[in-house]
């Protein structure tokens, strides 16, 4: 995860013009903490609007009486065209041969743009993609690119796109200027949520060549469009992101293997996991998904990481670590409690992040006794701003960035720990090592509440934060830390759900009880 730094992009390769600035974290800053949108000024020169222009006034691809989203969007479908009286629309997408060389570029170009400003990788959404934080399983999402010529009309009422994913951005470049060619065009609300429509096009004076990006999930919409006796109308080149059904075959097996786990996981229950267990698997709707973002607790600590340069799409995902922090500290919080915890506990918090759980238990712990590790550095330089600039309680902690726990890493030894959704993101060997290291730390009665998952037995390589690579683990019962107590000589308990929103829990016991 690295903090971005302003880059210097040209429009296009045989541009004679002066390279574009482009400042990212500008960017970022107006679109996700100021007003929602920014606008880069003549980011193509006349020339290049007008060969854009030119070309689709006069060429289009194979022409549709009507465009009818549902029938005609599909992974492979061709690029298409509806032309009316009132409206142009051109329909493109990557997986084709282009119809404009120079159209193609340009879009490729602002694909990758988007992909900076989102913090994505830079491959993402050229082609199907199945998103990072998918939602849906039998949908993949997919950028487009869009020339749209509006001569009278076209009013596009309001709304917002990607409501689970608050990090999505949107591209409009002018071919067109306002005034000169058309009145009307373009709105967008005044703030994220509960704000005023301000017509963009008016108020920004845009002007053919202007790029426009936009917050997707900000509420928008397109004001009835007139054009001047001699102008164009409202044109402009979009990229919409789209959201398209996975193959048939594909969503087949992925119901067939969530059904296979689920009556795997319904055993485990119903044979190992005790009269206490809830028997229900699935993760419950434990927040209302319209308020997931916009919690007064949340919003500060979002502005700071995004202002700090952490990508967007790490922090606007759905039920994203920022998101659910408040009911996953809860439950950190009162389970600790429930199993033992007091204030004059030494407490170790393994995979703290940005202290999540720390920002309740700093405040609460007599003295400097939290401790937090982390394998990301910059989570924890974050932890520290969350707790100078939200908690601001005056109290010692203590953070390591690293993988393992010596008794020298902090020079003491610990009553109480907590991995929660640490093991998840471990290979069995990397787990085995953490209870050695565990071992060599914990005081004789110490205790370990750690999640896990259950299901079948896997480890899937992936790269968590888009650049640290981790392992997703999952076990087909608890068999696993029991054989490991046994070898290391520590207590093992499981504790089934334990009233976790969407993870099995357990609890481990170091020495000899007190």
């Amino acid at each position: 995860m690295t903090v971005s730094t302003p880059v210097t992009i040209a429009p296009h390769s045989d541009s004679a013009a002066a390279p574009v600035q482009i400042d990212i974290n500008q960017i970022r800053r107006d679109i996700y903490l100021g007003p929602g949108f920014h606008v880069i000024r003549q980011y193509f020169t006349p020339e290049q609007v007008q060969h854009i222009s030119g070309y689709w006034n006069r060429s289009h691809n194979r022409p549709v009486r009507r465009y009818d989203k549902r029938r005609m969007l599909y992974a492979g479908c061709p690029n298409i065209s509806q032309l009316t009286k009132p409206v142009d629309r051109h329909f493109n997408y990557f997986w084709n041969n282009p119809r404009h060389q120079f159209t193609y570029h340009t879009a490729w170009q602002l694909q990758l743009l988007r992909n900076q400003i989102e913090g994505n990788p830079s491959h993402q959404d050229f082609y199907p993609h199945s998103p990072k934080y998918r939602i849906d399983p039998e949908f993949n999402s997919v950028s487009s690119y869009r020339i749209v010529t509006t001569r009278a009309g076209g009013v596009v009422p309001a709304h917002i796109d990607w409501p689970l994913d608050h990090s999505r951005v949107q591209f409009e470049l002018m071919l067109s200027s306002y005034g000169r060619d058309y009145t009307g065009g373009f709105w967008l609300d005044d703030q994220f949520r509960e704000g005023r429509a301000v017509n963009i096009c008016e108020q920004q004076q845009l002007q053919a060549g202007d790029l426009l990006i936009f917050r997707y999930a900000q509420r928008h919409g397109v004001e009835s469009v007139q054009s001047s006796s001699t102008g164009t109308g409202f044109s402009r080149l979009m990229m919409p992101l789209e959201s398209i059904p996975v193959p048939k075959n594909s969503v087949d097996r992925l119901r067939s293997i969530a059904k296979q786990t689920a009556r795997r996981l319904q055993q485990i229950l119903q044979t190992q996991a005790g009269p206490d267990v809830s028997s229900s698997w699935d993760e419950t709707p434990y927040i209302d998904g319209s308020r997931l973002y916009y919690d007064e607790d949340v919003r500060p600590l979002m502005n700071i990481a995004v202002e700090g340069g952490f990508p967007p799409s790490e922090v606007f995902y759905h039920k994203g670590l920022w998101a659910r922090r408040k009911v996953f500290a809860d439950w950190q919080f009162k389970t600790l409690l429930q199993h033992g915890l007091k204030r004059e506990h030494d407490f170790l918090d393994i995979g703290c992040g940005f202290m999540r759980l720390g920002m309740k238990l700093v405040p609460w712990l007599s003295g400097n006794r939290y401790c937090g590790i982390d394998p990301i550095p910059e989570y924890l330089e974050l932890a520290d701003r969350y707790m100078n600039e939200i908690v601001r309680c005056g109290k010692q902690y203590h953070l390591r960035a690293g993988t393992d726990v010596s008794p020298a890493t902090f020079g003491r030894s610990f009553d109480f720990a907590m991995a929660h959704s640490v093991f998840t993101h471990m290979s069995f060997r990397q787990i085995e090592q953490c209870f050695s290291w565990l071992n060599s730390v914990m005081r004789p009665g110490g205790k370990l509440l750690f999640t896990i998952c259950l299901g079948d037995e896997r480890q899937d390589d992936f790269l968590y934060v888009n650049e640290t690579p981790m392992t997703h683990s999952r076990h087909r019962d608890v068999t696993f830390y029991e054989q490991l107590a046994v070898r290391l000589g520590f207590e093992f308990r499981f504790l089934g759900k334990a009233g976790h929103p969407s993870q099995f829990v357990g609890m481990a016991t170091f020495g000899r009880s007190v």
